[in-house]
């Protein structure tokens, strides 16, 4: 199994890329390379929030093996379970903090054993390690996000603190993405200094004022990072 590379080294990175609104954009993705393909859903509305039919038409043009992540700021039981049930995920991601309890996260692993769970860290101080390791027994992937005063769910295009982000990854033993501010231009130096076991992309891989992705930027990113490694 892939790990961290601080805890095993690894010469190909977990690449995911968020947030896709068209099953056109997803099917390229897929033949990019691409690991993860994001999708931003639920009932808690944003500029990429996609409905359970327009998310389930996404899903159906991934191709195996990439994975279909369904990331989602609800935080309640009834809401996740509904997104699991209506989206069919491969991975579940929650962005949400508040109410995010461990007897919720293992209700989800319970009712949907097949689907894996993701669970957003936003890298503040010294509380966020201990958050992450709270969590490294509770989920299948913990994500590294960067908050700013206009958005609390990450997706901010602001560069994580990659030192903190660093001590993070080497204090739990749990499948680390690295988020937050990432595109051609800093990728390959943020997984020599984080040394994560993948790397997330959104705003610096989409077109100028654009919700739909550059290609060409994702191809790209996708070939220096899993070129990189450790």
């Amino acid at each position: 199994m892939v790990k961290n590379c601080i805890l095993e080294k690894i010469t190909t990175m977990i690449v995911q890329i968020y947030s896709i609104t068209t099953p056109e954009q997803a099917l390229k993705l897929c033949k990019l390379g691409v690991d993860h393909v994001g999708v931003m859903t639920g009932k808690v509305s944003g500029t990429y929030t996609q409905d359970f039919e327009s998310t389930k038409r996404i899903f159906e043009s991934i191709t195996l093996p990439v994975k279909k992540v369904a990331f989602t700021k609800s935080n309640t039981l009834s809401e996740l379970e509904e997104i699991c049930r209506e989206t069919k995920p491969d991975i579940l991601h929650i962005s949400a903090f508040e109410n995010v309890t461990k007897d919720l996260l293992n209700k989800l692993k319970l009712e949907f054993s097949n689907i894996q769970l993701m669970k957003s860290i936003y890298v503040k101080d010294s509380n966020s390690i201990i958050e992450a390791k709270h969590f490294q027994d509770l989920v299948d992937f913990i994500l590294l996000d960067s908050q700013n005063d206009s958005s609390s769910f990450g997706a901010t295009g602001k560069v994580t603190d990659w030192k903190l982000a660093r001590k993070i990854v080497e204090a739990v033993q749990i499948l680390v993405i690295l988020a937050g501010g990432l595109g051609t231009d800093n990728v390959v130096k943020a997984i020599k200094t984080v040394q994560p076991a993948g790397v997330d992309s959104m705003t610096k891989t989409n077109l100028k004022d654009s919700k739909f992705k550059d290609m060409d930027k994702v191809s790209e990113f996708v070939k220096l990072a899993k070129s990189s490694g450790c």
